[in-house]
């Protein structure tokens, strides 16, 4: 080809530190390699465009860093090529951009030699563009007080901070009964007929309405139109029932306790302390206003606690057991008990067992059974 664009090999000059103000003498112009500057904000420089002359030791510390310098003369090349050069700069990737980029479901090609006379190389070859959220589900009913069984499944999403907002496409396959673990080879994916979405986000739930008994496994996922990719998030295996469910079930509790907050007494109920309790289904969130908890502690002290109270978009563990998200309703405390009926103590203390409550419903508006509950006393621990 034509020789005035062909690169030339120039001998390595070193790498020494030497003081700043010292200008090096070097085997080329300009220099590739050798003596240079080494002082934070100094040198190496700020990646970027200069359009007045910079100190050259100071920039042969950056090609030490493995970064491409382009000289020119000012009086040899004009405003617009000078323009075309700076645009053509701010277009390359830097490293805190390669990886700030990187996310799951992308595909990096390395080809990396060992030898220091060598480069190595590191390319995305598929860029996503979209970390795949966290994907969970629950069985329910969400076409109305009309329809008496639980065959809809709602899929909850909770994306990356760097993401909010995201639409998310979402996709079912049926698998085989005892399917342990959803992959991209579970079965044949495909957007469920049974709802018009086509998915969902954070803010808005998708909801796949009457699912035919079977086992299922449902992936969401962010696609990029430029890179013609989808980084997808697995669910776990879902069965529906044959029948299903009845909606005429009240929730029931399995595991009930209490944590204290640091700033309160371990002994007592106070503001800030965090009750969790486990239902055998998913609960309504958030809580409506006005929700309470009415308690009575072994001194004889009954009282109502209120607070904070909904459930989380993430699955919960209690006592070793892990609840599919919503079925544990998390309520932190806010104020001083109110008392209902003094005891022989002070304050209302732990553990207490709950003997009312109003307020909390499963999501199709049953209240908590308690006398048919497995775990009504708050303990810390339990």
């Amino acid at each position: 080809g034509d020789k005035k664009y062909q690169g030339i090999l120039e001998p390595n000059g070193g790498g020494q530190h030497v003081a700043v103000g010292t200008f090096p003498t070097y085997n080329s112009t300009p220099a590739t390699s050798g003596p240079h500057w080494n002082q934070p904000g100094v040198a190496p420089m700020n990646w970027g465009v200069y359009t007045t002359a910079v100190p050259e030791p100071a920039v042969v510390h950056n090609l030490e860093h493995g970064g491409i310098v382009i000289w020119y003369q000012a009086s040899k090349v004009s405003a617009d090529e000078v323009a075309k050069l700076t645009d053509f700069v701010n277009a390359q990737v830097h490293t805190s951009q390669f990886k700030f980029i990187l996310s799951a479901g992308d595909v990096v090609d390395v080809n990396y030699e060992p030898m220091t006379s060598a480069m190595s190389h590191f390319n995305i070859v598929a860029d996503v563009g979209f970390a795949p959220p966290t994907v969970t589900w629950r069985v329910g009913n969400y076409d109305g007080p009309a329809v008496t069984i639980k065959n809809d499944v709602r899929v909850d999403f909770a994306e990356p901070a760097s993401q909010r907002g995201q639409f998310y496409a979402v996709e079912r396959a049926p698998v085989p009964a005892g399917t342990t673990t959803c992959t991209i080879t579970s079965g044949p994916y495909a957007n469920p007929t049974g709802s018009n979405q086509g998915g969902g986000s954070a803010a808005q739930p998708f909801i796949d309405y009457d699912v035919p008994s079977g086992t299922y496994c449902y992936r969401a996922g962010a696609h990029n139109q430029t890179a013609s990719a989808t980084a997808f998030a697995y669910t776990t295996p879902l069965s529906m029932p044959s029948p299903p469910e009845p909606v005429s079930h009240q929730p029931t509790s399995l595991d009930a306790r209490v944590s204290s907050s640091a700033s309160g007494s371990a002994s007592t109920f106070d503001d800030s302390d965090v009750i969790k309790i486990a239902f055998d289904e998913a609960m309504r969130s958030p809580c409506p206003a006005g929700t309470s908890i009415r308690l009575r502690d072994g001194d004889g002290t009954v009282a109502d606690v209120s607070g904070d109270c909904g459930t989380t978009t993430a699955v919960q563990t209690l006592g070793g057991i892990t609840y599919q998200p919503a079925y544990v309703l998390v309520i932190t405390i806010r104020g001083t008990p109110t008392l209902i009926t003094p005891g022989s103590i002070p304050g209302l203390q732990l553990p207490a067992t709950v003997v009312a409550q109003g307020g909390i419903t499963d999501e199709d508006a049953y209240p908590w059974d308690l006398t048919g509950s497995t775990d009504l006393v708050l303990g810390d621990p339990d």
